[in-house]
Formats: C-alpha cells, structure tokens, sequence
C-alpha cells in the first residue's frame, strides 16, 4: 500500500487485499460496472474512504496495484484530483492522463468511462449530481436553467483549478478533524458554499452570467500592478514630502477647519463694512469703485494667515 497520508481516513470504506471483496464494495458502493485486476498481479490491496456533505461526495481512493475500473452513463459530474501515481481514462471522445499533483477536467455525465488505475496510485474525487449542480447554478443567477450546463474542457485553467483543489483538500481535511462536531446546519453551508465555488472557479457555457467581464486566462496585466506595489510599497510618497518641507519653510500655521464657521462669518461681515468705507470714500472723492475692486474686497484674509 502506498505511503503517506490517508484522506479522509474517519470515513472509511474498505481497507483490503481480497480483489473479490473489493470488487463487490467499487460496484456497490461507487456505482461502478466493472472491476478488472491483471493476471499476476501479486500486489493488490486497495484502501476506499468515502464522505458525503449534502450534495457533494468525496473518494480517497489508493491502489497498491494495477487496476481498471468502469462506470456507465452516471448521472453525476466528477473530477479527478490525483496525490500520487499515474491514470488513465477513456470513453466515447474523452480521453487524458492524471499526472502526480494534477488533475483532470471536471467528467461530464452521461459518458461511459474506463479508469486504468497504476500502481501506487491515490487520489481525491469530488462528485456531484448533474441535477443538484443545475439547480445550485439556477440559484446563483437567479434564473432557471433551460439547457444543460457543459464545463469547458480547456488546458489553461490551471490556476482557477489549484483554487478549487485547495478547496476540496481543506473540506476534506475539515470533515476528517472535526466533521462529528459539525450541525446538520453547518454542513449543509459548507456543502453549498463548495458547489458555488466550484461553479464560479470552473468555466462553462453559463460563466458569463456570474462575471462583468467574462474571465480571461492571461494575468499580466495583474501580475504587474501586484509586481509595482510590492517593489513600491515601503516607498515613501515624494509628493506629500515636498508638501511637509513647504510647509516647514513657511513656518506659518494652517487654519484649523473647526474654526471655519466662526472665522468667514466674521471676515465677511468685516469685509462687508471695508466694502462700504471704501465706496464712500471713493464717492467723496468722486472716484468709481469697479466689480473687481469689488470682488477684492468682498473676499476676507483668513485671520490665522495676518500678521
């Protein structure tokens, strides 16, 4: 059996070596249709866990051994998050290998597949009901779903599929420490909350209800803006120090706001009588006092900036 950390391991299913006991629990239990080991094989033993959170499920799976299994027209999406070792599947135009530390594109329903597990194999499986997923996508649009939701099979979702892999990794490790402690409640939450991360991480033929803009694989632009805050960010700001080192040349002081009200009812009321001295004098004098000379003198010096 292979080394290493067991996922999920307070949910287990089978832990054996007997390949007819193992085939009876993957028909039953993983709704599988066939269970095949190869002649001589001498080194068989598989390790199954299993956890069921509302909708979603999860499968650890390990196989000491080389093994192939099969599933039928299933009515559930599932993908492949692959820990150690090397798969393969295939069925009707699906086809691919699961590498160490991948993972496959989210498994349509409804496609027959076969699954040629290699030795020292492990990995994570989400599942979720095509139907159930449908319904939680009707609720994050709000709107009912009338054709049927397709995953986009693409190569360059690599980062959005490391955040649903961190995911489902951290539920399951959550599940594993603490799940008993859980209410019915909370469960049902986390359950939801994944598939609608999951719908809104993966692209598919609805993704352009759920953005703005519809998401873009390139992330240089962002890349750099991130790149220039981090080099800038200890930085001091140039343009409020000249403003500090103007200010302290001055030397004089800056009018406090609080003082607003009090300081302009009085200045204009000031400049109001200058206003008036002034265009008495001038008319004594026979001289004309202008709208500028006006504007000038309605205007009042804030007291805190006079001799």
């Amino acid at each position: 059996m292979p080394s290493g950390m067991t996922l999920l391991s307070n949910y287990p299913v089978m832990r054996t070596s007997d390949a007819e006991y193992a085939r009876d629990q993957i028909l039953s239990v993983f709704d599988a249709t066939s269970f095949e080991v190869p002649k001589g094989e001498n080194r068989f033993e598989v390790c199954a866990n299993h956890l069921q959170v509302g909708d979603l499920r999860l499968y650890y799976c390990a196989y000491a051994g080389d093994v192939s299994i099969g599933f039928g027209e299933v009515p559930f999406v599932r993908q492949i998050f692959n820990v150690s070792g090397k798969v393969r599947y295939s069925g009707r135009h699906l086809s691919g290998e699961v590498a160490q530390g991948s993972c496959s594109q989210i498994l349509p329903a409804g496609i027959p597949l076969k699954f040629d597990f290699k030795s020292s194999y492990r990995h994570l499986v989400h599942r979720i009901e095509q139907d159930a997923l449908q319904r939680y996508l009707g609720a994050l649009i709000g709107q009912q779903i009338e054709t049927k939701l397709v995953f986009d099979d693409a190569d360059d979702q690599h980062a959005a599929m490391r955040r649903v892999r961190r995911m489902i990794f951290q539920l399951a490790s959550e599940f594993n420490t603490r799940g008993a402690l859980f209410s019915d409640l909370a469960t049902a939450e986390m359950s939801r909350i994944a598939i609608m991360k999951l719908l809104m991480y993966s692209r598919h033929n609805y993704t352009h209800f759920l953005f703005r803009k519809p998401p873009t694989s390139n992330s240089s632009a962002v890349k750099t803006v991130e790149e220039f805050i981090e080099a800038n960010w200890e930085k001091p700001d140039r343009h409020r120090g000249d403003v500090s080192h103007r200010q302290d040349q001055r030397q004089e002081p800056v009018p406090a706001i609080q003082a607003g009200p009090r300081l302009f009812s009085g200045g204009f009321r000031q400049a109001d009588q200058a206003r008036s001295r002034a265009g008495d004098a001038g008319a004594s004098r026979g001289e004309h006092v202008g709208d500028a000379d006006r504007a000038e003198m309605w205007l009042p010096e804030p007291r805190s900036l006079r001799p």
